[in-house]
């Protein structure tokens, strides 16, 4: 069965989600894990408000149904949470979407449809700092009834994000946009990159494809403002696209940095569209391992005459995983917080901003022979009928 997820069907409306957030009442809710009690300020419109039953916390909301829990044992990805609703689930007769599912560090979300009705639920395990575990929220709805779906998680999904600290909850938005990607925005402008490119970058992040329905939207009248321009250039401008999962100059780990740290970090050489021609290609976009003299020869090559288009793909967007690397996955805090099964480090030391990072030179080499190497790809390649690009030995 394909399920659409919900960013395929009408959105909800800047002017309701405003009317929605100021009209909903945030009930101080407490949650519990192996006895510690935390408490959340979770946001109910029309006076509505959760019910304790052993853990969980339930609520019924205009034919939306939510089931809120703290994850009692500990877990070093919510990957491995996802993967115990589809079976679980499965078993009542639902079925999974994995065009809708994304999987961060931080948020994993997952879309299932009954098989036998129109009733679908939808998933969200977000990761909180105040518990060092992930809390858990089921909406379980008749597909009907999508449109409300999207007026009532919006906010509650945002509580759940912010709980950690009260500095952060005081910085909560009613219009939705998030004060680390406004930070963002203004780092990008100031290093010299085009609103377009980072309209690219929001519309591949974790915020946009987690939050809330026209987000992108409004994301595009506030970089039109910011750069002085209209959203048509914005929207079409000129960006270069890739997977972001590493810095090809530096090595960076771009999948794993807060939006802030992403846009201190990204390379300057990507603000021209073909960053492969103006980019010291040191490692791979996708795997992160040190390109070797081959690699290096092999994906500058790319859009070259007579060669493999295929080749892009080799080097910078085709997706290998079932991870998806959405932009902007880190929190800013993330070196003072420790994910569930992750070993204490020594504090890092701050550095200007401003200062040029250094390649990595404690990454392994890629390899040069073998299944998805690029003399694999280069042979393939010539049977096909495509030139071997100058200096490559096969």
């Amino acid at each position: 069965m394909n399920i659409r997820p919900a960013r395929w069907l009408p959105r909800l409306g800047f002017a309701a989600l405003s009317s929605l957030l100021f009209l909903g009442q945030s009930q101080a809710l407490e949650l519990t894990r192996n006895g510690t009690r935390y408490q959340v300020d979770v946001p109910l419109p029309g006076g509505a408000r959760f019910q304790a039953s052993g853990v969980d916390r339930k609520a019924t909301v205009n034919g939306i149904s939510i089931n809120l829990r703290l994850i009692q044992d500990s877990y070093s990805h919510c990957t491995e949470l996802v993967e115990e609703r589809r079976v679980s689930v499965g078993e009542r007769g639902y079925d999974s979407d994995d065009e809708s599912a994304i999987r961060t560090r931080r948020e994993c979300q997952l879309y299932q449809r009954s098989r036998e009705s129109d009733g679908q639920i939808v998933s969200h395990y977000v990761f909180m700092e105040i518990c060092g575990c992930y809390a858990a929220v089921h909406f379980s709805y008749p597909y009907r009834l999508e449109d409300r779906f999207q007026k009532v998680s919006p906010p509650i999904l945002l509580a759940l994000r912010r709980a950690s600290s009260a500095k952060a909850r005081e910085t909560v938005r009613t219009d939705g946009l998030d004060e680390d990607w406004i930070e963002a925005i203004a780092i990008f402008k100031k290093r010299g990159f085009s609103a377009s490119m980072v309209h690219a970058l929001l519309r591949d992040s974790a915020h946009i494809n987690l939050g809330q329905g026209g987000l992108l939207e409004r994301y595009t009248r506030l970089l039109a403002k910011t750069y002085g321009t209209s959203v048509k250039k914005v929207m079409n401008g000129p960006a270069p696209t890739a997977t972001w999962g590493y810095d090809v100059e530096t090595g960076y780990p771009l999948h794993a940095a807060s939006p802030q740290d992403f846009a201190r970090n990204l390379s300057t050489c990507y603000q021209t569209e073909k960053f492969w021609k103006s980019c010291k290609l040191n490692f791979h976009q996708e795997q992160g391992c040190r390109m070797t003299k081959g690699w290096k020869i092999a994906c500058h090559a790319y859009g070259d005459a007579g060669t493999d288009p295929a080749i892009g793909d080799l080097c910078f967007w085709e997706p290998r995983g079932d991870l998806p690397m959405l932009v902007g996955g880190g929190y800013k805090n993330e070196k003072s917080v420790m994910l569930p099964g992750a070993k204490k480090t020594a504090k890092a030391t701050k550095t200007k901003s401003s200062k040029k990072k250094a390649a990595r030179s404690d990454v392994a080499y890629c390899p040069d022979e073998g299944i998805a190497s690029w003399r694999d790809f280069m042979r393939d390649s010539v049977d096909q009928g495509f030139s071997v690009p100058s200096g490559l030995k096969l």
